[in-house]
């Protein structure tokens, strides 16, 4: 484990209470505008692909959690909420 971020990701998902059942799912956000133009940052929306990664994820969760209570946590960026 390399870098200051990484460890204080590790950190508090290791810090967590969580039961022996529950899953932690950790997934970057669909493809953005940006991410074809080759650029970092900014707040650009998702492309056509990037929706297609976001309802592959919905169809995924939707089959593997039936009957579970699902929480999501995101940022406040476009492309994080709308993947989400």
């Amino acid at each position: 484990m390399r870098g200051y971020l990484q460890e204080k990701i590790v950190t508090f998902v290791m810090n967590l209470s969580i039961s022996p059942q529950r899953i932690i799912y950790l997934i970057r956000h669909g493809e953005s505008q940006f991410n074809i133009e080759d650029r970092v940052g900014g707040n650009p929306d998702l492309t056509e692909r990037g929706r297609r990664f976001a309802e592959s994820l919905h169809e995924f969760f939707k089959q593997d959690l039936v009957g579970t209570e699902v929480k999501i946590l995101t940022s406040t960026l476009k492309r994080t909420i709308q993947t989400a």
